[in-house]
């Protein structure tokens, strides 16, 4: 493909780098193995969204065979799958209204969508599929239970045919068809048949072959959570990596005070903790079970009172997600009250007796011996340390990363024996919100 056949944003990056290069030529410099001499570390070239069409095609093609109803899942073209790429890439670095356009793009036509029995808001006329119009219309949908609908036209160009709405009572229940969900700048996931395929960021992608496990699943198992207050630490981890900004979550026994943490003398509740996202929790899972009792509220009052809930409990995750920007580590004990906030890790000694081993959330299975020099950054290392400090009960640590990355550490066995499982990230093993 010729340079001049890209998009303009790609064609001015691919003109930096090949500027870059012919100036090393003389010199008879490698620009990326010099780049990984001078920072120590293997460097890789950026990716360009439309060159992984190839890889992304292969991985869902066939993959439909004995579906009932192929208009749920349709496959597109290689052709539009670049195309699909090259928009959502550049969308997602526009901005609307002075906000930066964070989209779901869904590949499937009006037919598929109904069959899929989601709600669809058919426009009169579609828009063509291009960055500026997806920008236009991302203020007009929530990206957590709604899609742009596209699909082919007669010619074969792609257009935006309505707005797709799952609903909340949905909100776990992925469709079949091809989504592409931007969740930062230049930076997407790309799932089929309910599954994730392609995360693509900083011009780097990690093709998925098999399926990860979920952050919810692995604290289930490894900790014994239930599923409810499992699910709880990966919707504030979700909020976290939504936010922006990287932190560290400490996860420790109700009524412990932790080994080898110093307390914020003033970002640590006054009393032994706060009840905030406790309450909204329970509340709301009293709201959606059964049990609810409507007393004396007519039909319509109490759906306005179950919504009121859910919505307070997502407000209640918000203001925990927001604490960990701070710097230090936020501290939620398993019964989820919240202790405090910026509180500082003492390594100490510790970092001398520390045994690791690492998994991956596609091979939850499969660990491997690691050592403290393997994990970046300080949050890693003191989360480890964290771990392995404490002489009993509880240790967890959540630990994400501003590049999109989040690690899980937890003491095992001895008391200096720790795991990681590393990386989760959008599709990988987090779900979403």
């Amino acid at each position: 493909m010729k340079i001049s056949q890209l998009p303009r944003q790609l064609w001015l990056e691919a003109k930096a780098r090949l500027r870059c290069c012919k100036r090393n030529k003389h010199r008879g410099v490698d620009i990326h193995e010099g780049l990984s001499q001078r920072w120590g570390m293997a460097f890789e070239p950026p990716q360009y969204p439309r060159d992984l069409a190839s890889v992304l095609l292969k991985g869902i093609e066939g993959s439909t065979k004995g579906l009932v109803d192929p208009s749920v899942a349709p496959i597109p073209t290689h052709r539009e799958i670049e195309a699909l790429l090259d928009v959502t890439f550049l969308a997602s670095l526009l901005e609307e209204e002075g906000r930066r356009a964070q989209f779901r793009l869904a590949f499937v036509g009006l037919q598929g969508a109904v069959n899929s029995q989601l709600a669809v808001f058919t426009f009169r006329q579609p828009v063509p599929l291009t960055a500026r119009a997806i920008a236009k219309l991302t203020p007009a949908i929530d990206p957590r239970n709604s899609y742009l609908g596209i699909e082919a036209d007669p010619e074969g160009q792609l257009r935006v045919w309505g707005i797709i709405h799952r609903g909340l009572d949905r909100e776990h229940l992925s469709p079949y068809f091809l989504t592409i969900a931007t969740f930062k700048t230049g930076a997407f996931i790309v799932e089929f048949l309910a599954r994730p395929k392609l995360l693509y960021s900083q011009g780097q992608a990690r093709v998925h072959q098999g399926v990860p496990k979920n952050l919810t699943d692995v604290l289930r198992d490894g900790a014994r959570f239930t599923g409810r207050l499992a699910h709880e630490f990966e919707r504030i981890t979700t909020r976290m990596l939504e936010h922006g900004h990287g932190g560290t979550i400490l996860i420790i026994d109700e009524g412990r005070k932790p080994s080898s943490v110093d307390l914020h003398p003033s970002y640590t509740h006054h009393g032994e903790s706060c009840d905030i996202l406790k309450n909204a929790a329970e509340a709301d899972e009293k709201a959606k079970s059964g049990d609810a009792s409507r007393g004396d509220m007519t039909e319509g009052r109490f759906a306005i009172w179950r919504e009121e809930q859910r919505r307070r409990h997502d407000e209640a995750i918000d203001f925990v997600a927001q604490l960990t920007a701070v710097d230090g580590a936020t501290i939620i004990t398993d019964s989820l009250r919240l202790v405090g906030f910026g509180a500082t890790i003492r390594t100490g000694d510790a970092a001398d007796n520390v045994t690791i081993a690492t998994g991956d959330p596609l091979d939850a299975g499969l660990l491997k011996p690691a050592s403290l020099s393997d994990f970046p950054g300080n949050r890693h290392r003191s989360a480890i340390l964290f771990c392995a400090s404490q002489p009993t009960g509880l240790a967890l640590a959540i630990v994400a990363s501003q590049d999109g990355d989040v690690s899980l550490f937890g003491r095992t066995g001895g008391a200096t024996n720790v795991i990681a499982f590393r990386p989760f990230g959008w599709g990988r093993g987090l779900r979403g919100r």
